[in-house]
């Protein structure tokens, strides 16, 4: 073996063994975090006692037994409480004789008189100028200096009645804080205060802002330190301004969550969406599931709700999850620098591989490049020390992000060459370079920034089109050469904002949306079986491409000798980028993609053994 090549395999060696260490205590981890806690939406459940003819406390009792773990808490508003009827502005019997000290007299009643005491206590605590009073003759009339345009947005804080209510059937409450113009520390502070005090340990913001957003948000993170609170991220459904600095700052106490939207549940009914919602926790590491029941379409009576619940439940069970239990934060995820630095050997054995193959570089140089690769790792430690107050604040990870894309740029290159030209021996070097590079972003892509969504790899477009590149740049014929590049460059263009191998590797939930039909049955579990997605499952045509090529007596550099290898290289890249899901388990991972990749190798290998027995008859 050339020198340099064996220094490559050496630094892979030691550096899957860091990887490997990382992934154990990866999956301990990822053992631990098997809780999901489902969320029932308040208006929701509002609506289906009304319509069911029950009282809430009596639908509560029913959700927990049918499988909620939580219910949402809004915060209260003049606004909301209007829309809902609950207060209603009025014309006062006696107006009050004094200047209004901002804005002119506005006057409202409620029929709640404890509703009309929370709303003027609540005013007078955040903005005491406008005066809020309730009137002396009329406990249920209250009246303050403004509009209601201005006043009515804000935060009101939350009904304590509301809470015991829910408390009241064993079921715990989830605050949802709104956001509105100027919330600053003091509001802040008093809100979340409050959803401490009524709430279980986990505060929601509801819309699409942050409460503090934006230039209070360090405020936000303060107050929810100091009063211990769980922040939701919801990192798929939507993204509410300021969730990436929340998260990034409140590690450990983040629950990855997830809500459907609405145009979500159109072509979704109650069972495929209860599957849907396994295939998220399954696959999209989501922990806390924020339901809103089926209203008009797809709903037939207000309590299938319950049955809605039941397939949750069941689907999430069918896949290893427990439903409850405490929503706790797990302990963090934590990787040493140093072992992220060791685990680079790989990529800088893998990228010294592919680099010295692409560029036909010259043994002596080959080798001097591959020992120079080996201190990169290492070096490139310095990106990750902080070098202002934000990345004090938000600490960087460009070292993991750009090891990984390093490996996913270089390692289905290195492999398909390897086991093109080889022989047998290529094949077990290939299967090698593949091993650990599938190790290695595992581990790179670990840690509880990674876990919880709040780092993420990024490919760039890179990871796909580099190695096709690489590929093309072999063949003989300097037309097609010139055309294969060009394509190349252009895909990339193309591209490069996209994630286009993560959108092929997400999976698909375990039932069809719809089953019409027995054609559309069938014509749907077809598609499960030969669609492209998951990408995983393609693995086997990794080893097989280039097989296949020298069973057919492909020369190399032809056009379909090229096409076999370039088949290769997207197979793996298909293989890969599993790994690269730091929210998957590990595990489940390994298993639907390692099975795949030991048959397309069993079938390599039965091509070469067939080529082998081939040339002996030809000798003959």
């Amino acid at each position: 073996m050339k020198p340099s090549r064996l220094f490559a395999f050496a630094m892979i060696a030691a550096g899957a063994q860091a990887a490997l260490q990382t992934l154990t205590r990866r999956a301990r981890w990822e053992t631990e975090n098997k809780r999901v806690q489902i969320v029932i939406d308040y208006d929701d459940a509002s609506a289906v006692s009304i319509r069911a003819g029950i009282s809430r406390a009596e639908l509560y009792e029913q959700l927990r037994k049918h499988g909620a773990t939580h219910v949402s808490l809004p915060e209260l508003a003049l606004t909301r409480l209007i829309h809902v009827g609950r207060v209603v502005p009025v014309v006062p019997h006696t107006p009050r004789t004094g200047p209004p000290p901002v804005g002119q007299w506005m006057y409202f009643a409620s029929a709640e008189a404890e509703l009309a005491d929370t709303v003027v206590r609540e005013l007078s605590a955040r903005v005491p100028f406008i005066q809020a009073a309730r009137d002396p003759n009329d406990a249920c009339t209250f009246s303050y200096a403004g509009d209601l345009e201005t006043i009515g947005e804000m935060g009101l804080g939350f009904e304590s009645a509301r809470a015991e209510e829910i408390h009241a059937a064993a079921l715990r409450v989830v605050p949802r804080p709104i956001s509105y113009a100027w919330a600053d520390q003091p509001l802040i502070e008093r809100t979340l205060e409050q959803s401490a005090a009524l709430g279980d340990g986990i505060v929601a913001f509801d819309g699409d802002l942050i409460l503090g957003h934006e230039m209070h948000l360090k405020e936000t993170v303060n107050a929810l330190a100091k009063n211990n609170l769980t922040y939701a991220y919801f990192c798929l459904s939507r993204h509410q301004r300021g969730d990436w600095f929340i998260a990034k700052s409140r590690m450990p106490n983040v629950l990855l969550a997830d809500a459907m939207t609405p145009a979500q549940m159109v072509p979704e009914d109650f069972h495929s969406a209860a599957h849907r919602w396994a295939m998220l926790v399954r696959e999209r590491g989501i922990r806390l599931l924020y339901v809103n029941f089926f209203r008009v379409i797809h709903a037939t009576e207000p309590l299938e709700c319950l049955h809605y619940l039941e397939h949750i439940v069941e689907a999430l069970e069918h896949d290893g999850f427990t439903v409850g239990g405490e929503a706790i934060a797990l302990q963090p995820l934590a990787v040493p620098p140093n072992e992220t630095a060791r685990t680079g050997l790989v990529s800088a054995g893998v990228a010294a591989l592919a680099l010295n193959k692409a560029l036909d570089v010259p043994e002596p140089f080959a080798t001097g490049i591959t020992l120079a690769g080996a201190a990169v790792p290492f070096a490139l430690r310095v990106l990750d020390k902080p070098r202002n107050e934000l990345e004090r604040m938000y600490a960087p990870s460009y070292l993991p992000k750009l090891l990984a894309l390093t490996t996913a740029v270089s390692a289905p290159f290195a492999a398909t060459v390897l086991a093109a030209e080889n022989g047998l021996g290529g094949f077990v070097a290939a299967g090698m370079v593949d091993a650990s590079s599938a190790v290695t972003l595992g581990a790179l892509t670990t840690g509880a920034d990674y876990q919880m969504r709040v780092e993420e790899y990024r490919g760039y477009g890179l990871d796909v089109w580099l190695p096709l590149l690489g590929v093309a740049l072999r063949l003989r014929d300097s037309r097609l050469r010139t055309a294969a590049v060009g394509v190349g460059i252009l895909g990339w263009w193309l591209t490069r904002h996209r994630d286009i191998l993560g959108q092929f590797d997400q999976d698909h939930a375990e039932s069809h949306t719809h089953h019409l039909s027995t054609s559309g049955r069938i014509l749907g579990d077809i598609k499960l079986r030969v669609g492209p997605r998951p990408a995983r499952k393609w693995a086997w045509l990794a080893p097989v491409g280039v097989a296949a090529a020298k069973f057919f007596n492909t020369r190399p550099g032809t056009g379909s000798a090229i096409a076999a290898s370039g088949a290769s290289v997207l197979a793996r890249e298909w293989m890969l980028v599993g790994f690269r899901k730091p929210e998957r388990n590990i595990e489940l991972t390994a298993r639907t993609t390692l099975p795949n990749y030991a048959v397309g190798t069993a079938i390599a290998f039965g091509f070469m053994l067939l080529v082998s027995a081939r040339e002996m008859f030809d000798g003959e």
